[in-house]
């Protein structure tokens, strides 16, 4: 099986987003968190593997207006997962 897509923590970096609103699954309160949260959430895929996952795709690799979900924000100059 595949996981189609996961993701969804949400980090808006000042001054490196589109909108003034942001949105997500789950709110990180700074990159410290939000590193912790995209992690553990790609930990867990990784160890699905043994129970037949095949592939996953992570939502999203950068921010996109009001989606504050990605590992690079809106204008790809900070990444956020450093």
């Amino acid at each position: 099986f595949s996981i189609s897509e996961f993701g969804g923590v949400s980090w808006a970096v000042p001054g490196h987003v589109s909108l003034a609103t942001s949105y997500g699954y789950e709110a990180a309160a700074g990159g410290t968190e939000f590193a912790d949260a995209v992690r553990a959430l790609l930990v867990r895929a990784d160890e699905l593997e043994a129970e037949g996952l095949a592939g996953y795709v992570y939502t999203q690799l950068s921010d996109v207006e009001e989606e504050t979900n990605g590992l690079l924000t809106y204008d790809r100059r900070v990444r956020k997962l450093a």
